[in-house]
């Protein structure tokens, strides 16, 4: 089963796709080399988009291609303790189910990750420490993947839409839901969010 930042990925792809031929090769032209990180904020993962050209039957063709990576790396702001959504502490959740529900496919306990430090037991102290995939130009972490689109709609469509997609997308990043680093790669990502536009 797919994830959701995998299901994300691929409705990008399938963005692309669904464009004119002639759009489609603009875009990969303007993308070729890139590598993209996305990472969703409120999910615990990331997704790399590596715009790259590989040869068939000896001839050159552009491909867009993704790899999703576990959770950045977290991190406790009271103690300093340093480590992966996978090492927060998990317990087990238990589900009442009627005893007349007898077609009920519902397992009667499962695991539920508890958002705390394994370290102090705090809550409300982890943050997300900035995970960098090593061969990243661009990395981009917001909140949802509308906050991409934003970015996109700043070269699509009449003026006003494009001021108001500016005005969206500084309010965005002053107010925390959107990050892009290096900041000089802006252009790399307006034509990154074209492809859901």
């Amino acid at each position: 089963m797919k994830s959701a930042l995998e299901v994300i990925a691929e409705m990008f792809i399938k963005g692309l796709e669904a464009k004119e031929e002639r759009e489609q090769r603009k875009i990969m032209n303007r993308m070729f080399g890139k590598v993209i990180q996305l990472t969703l904020m409120n999910f615990n993962e990331a997704v790399v988009f590596f715009f790259e050209e590989l040869e068939i039957d000896g001839k050159p063709k552009r491909w867009v291609r993704y790899e999703s990576y576990p959770t950045p790396m977290l991190k406790c702001k009271k103690c300093g303790w340093k480590g992966f959504w996978k090492d927060l502490p998990r317990e087990k959740v238990q589900f009442d189910i009627p005893k007349e529900d007898t077609k009920s496919i519902l397992l009667d306990r499962v695991e539920e990750t508890i958002e705390k430090c394994p370290k102090c037991g705090r809550t409300n102290y982890l943050y997300w420490k900035d995970w960098v995939h090593p061969m990243a130009n661009v990395n981009l972490y917001v909140s949802s993947q509308w906050e991409v689109g934003k970015f996109g709609t700043l070269i699509v469509g009449p003026i006003t839409v494009r001021l108001k997609a500016l005005v969206n997308v500084m309010i965005s990043m002053i107010k925390g839901k959107t990050k892009l680093v290096p900041f000089s790669e802006i252009w790399t990502v307006i034509n990154f969010g074209t492809i859901l536009l």
